[in-house]
């Protein structure tokens, strides 16, 4: 995926490239948004369907006014085999910040967005 420019709450589209032939059985697109504290505010899970490469974040789609906007894209298979089951996932991530980043506590913002995702 290239991750385009992007200021919220504006739409925005998303686009990425598989082999044609080979399609994800399942594909997400997760939003997190953080307040200026990093706390999680809102957050978004949709479903993409298999044989799409585009996606649309419509304007509004996520609360706006904030600090930190993270997107995944989450490409994910599975296989069932004698009552297990594999899976692997693949995600690509990016996060967008309204005015300047933070550059004094990254190591503590990373540690509150994790712990938020579990």
């Amino acid at each position: 995926i290239t991750w385009p420019e992007w200021q919220p709450p504006e739409e925005v589209t998303l686009e990425w490239a598989l082999d044609p032939d080979m399609n994800n059985m399942l594909q997400t697109i997760v939003a997190f948004t953080f307040d200026e504290e990093y706390n999680l505010i809102d957050d978004k899970v949709t479903l993409v369907p298999p044989e799409a490469r585009e996606f649309t974040l419509p304007d509004g789609w996520l609360t706006v006014d904030l600090t930190l906007y993270q997107l995944i894209l989450a490409e994910t298979n599975y296989y069932f085999q004698e009552g297990l089951m594999a899976v692997i996932v693949n995600q690509e991530m990016n996060a967008y910040f309204t005015g300047t980043p933070p550059r004094d506590n990254t190591v503590e913002v990373l540690k509150r967005i994790c712990r938020s995702i579990k």
